[in-house]
């Protein structure tokens, strides 16, 4: 597709990353809900579902729709979903004693965000099976009864909006 097309149907380069992110949180919220309806095991629709939301390639898109969005758009509408839907699937897995107390929706956005981007340097050439290896790597750090208890607290979307300023400043 090239560039006349792209702005044929998107107002403007803003608009097509916005419409890219709702297309991609969209399907995350799709995957999150189908894993826990079609999966009878806590455990497993979360491993299901973490695969088929890495395929949306989260990390290569949220990055940069931060500050893109005004309250009114369909985006946190959304994102609402998606976030309500991997609650109920950790929420889940957690009442079943399979995943730890620890984690929380927001550990799971972070894994799918940070193994869904592109290494520095390469082209996204089987990157899928770098993030598919690597989710199964991390599902046994996933599990009830860990050795060690993680450290902090998972992030927040306060965490999230307070990062860009704290690294503008760190740069100066």
């Amino acid at each position: 597709m090239g560039n006349a097309t792209l702005y044929r149907r998107f107002a403007d380069r803003e608009d097509l990353i916005r419409q890219v992110a709702i297309h991609v949180i969209t399907r995350i919220a799709e995957a999150a809900e189908n894993a826990a309806a079609e999966t009878p095991d806590a455990f497993e629709a979360l491993r299901v579902f973490l695969h088929r939301a890495a395929d949306q390639r989260a990390g290569a898109v949220i990055p940069a729709m931060f500050g893109r969005f005004t309250k009114t758009e369909t985006f946190h509408e959304v994102r609402d979903r998606a976030r309500s839907a991997i609650e109920q699937i950790v929420h889940r897995a957690q009442q079943a004693g399979q995943l730890r107390t620890d984690v929380d929706a927001n550990d799971l956005w972070a894994l799918l965000i940070q193994l869904t981007r592109p290494m520095p340097g390469t082209s996204c050439a089987g990157l899928e099976n770098y993030t598919h290896r690597h989710i199964e790597l991390l599902f046994d750090g996933l599990r009830a009864h860990p050795l060690f208890r993680l450290p902090g607290d998972a992030f927040t979307m306060a965490d999230l909006k307070r990062a860009p300023a704290i690294a503008r400043r760190q740069k100066h």
